[in-house]
């Protein structure tokens, strides 16, 4: 096995996947709450200990303009273009919650 591995993406699209996934940390939970980064070759992880979501909810994440509170901003685009990024690097995008417990986002991508 090679000791590293070398991803051919789009930098900038990568990027915007980390920032989508830091605003809704910073959106839909409150100052304060603790969050984590995990980055490897050909993975991104967030996860925060914020209020989580609902199966529902969760199950629902990733449509375009659904959102869990009609009163925070923005239009429910995030999730679902972290998942198209995800999906045009060969890879797809998770979602893990539990209310009360938090989320977690897990991006792959080749």
């Amino acid at each position: 096995a090679p000791d590293s591995l070398i991803a051919t993406v789009d930098e900038s699209r990568i990027r915007q996947v980390l920032a989508n996934l830091l605003a809704n940390v910073r959106t839909h939970t409150p100052p304060g709450t603790p969050a984590t980064i995990h980055l490897a070759p050909g993975l991104i992880e967030v996860t925060d200990r914020g209020p989580g979501m609902s199966p529902e909810a969760a199950a629902r994440a990733f449509e375009r303009f659904h959102r869990t509170d009609q009163n925070s901003p923005g239009a429910g685009l995030g999730l679902p273009i972290v998942a198209a990024i995800a999906a045009a690097h060969g890879g797809r995008a998770e979602l893990f919650s539990e209310p009360s417990r938090g989320t977690t986002v897990r991006v792959t991508y080749r």
